[in-house]
């Protein structure tokens, strides 16, 4: 299989996944999903903030549903690399002593890089000791939340996400 194949291949599986649990989701309840994107299990609010509440290593995801339709966000929890929001993308940094480290950009000077390592954690790189910097077409968000969450809290997950407008 060339490489165009493979490229194609991936988000047919991808479209087909999200279509076959489109079909199987029941009816979502907001509220119930606002308990499950702060709950341990998803633990989205570790990450990510709603409405001043959660983390500060994802995106702010307030107003989400104004910009984001059902499908969009099933695709978000389920296949969080499929599209990535701009100043949140993962990077590898490559350090001139043959060390990797991947992250997202939180803060760069002229003389320095921050990179979030973890919603815990921001490492403060000189710049004097990066090779290089480059994009990673993945995210730091883990995939295949479908296979963690009931069907009825990805149901619920979802409904919370497209009320917050």
């Amino acid at each position: 299989m060339d490489l165009l194949a493979k490229a194609r291949a991936v988000p047919v599986d991808q479209t087909k996944r999200l279509r076959e649990l489109a079909d199987r989701l029941p009816d979502g309840d907001a509220l119930r999903g606002k308990a499950v994107f702060r709950g341990p299990k998803a633990g989205c609010s570790i990450c990510h903030s709603m409405a001043y509440h959660g983390g500060q290593f994802g995106p702010d995801l307030t107003r989400i549903g104004q910009v984001r339709k059902k499908m969009d966000l099933l695709e978000a929890i389920v296949f969080p690399g499929a599209s990535l929001v701009r100043s949140y993308e993962t990077m590898q940094v490559s350090l001139s002593g043959g060390d990797v480290m991947v992250g997202i950009i939180r803060d760069q000077g002229a003389g320095h890089v921050s990179l979030g390592i973890s919603p815990e954690k921001t490492t403060r790189i000189e710049r004097g000791n990066i090779r290089n910097i480059e994009p990673l077409n993945i995210s730091l968000m883990p995939a295949g939340m479908d296979q963690v969450l009931t069907m009825q809290q990805l149901s619920d997950l979802v409904a919370y996400l497209e009320a917050s407008r």
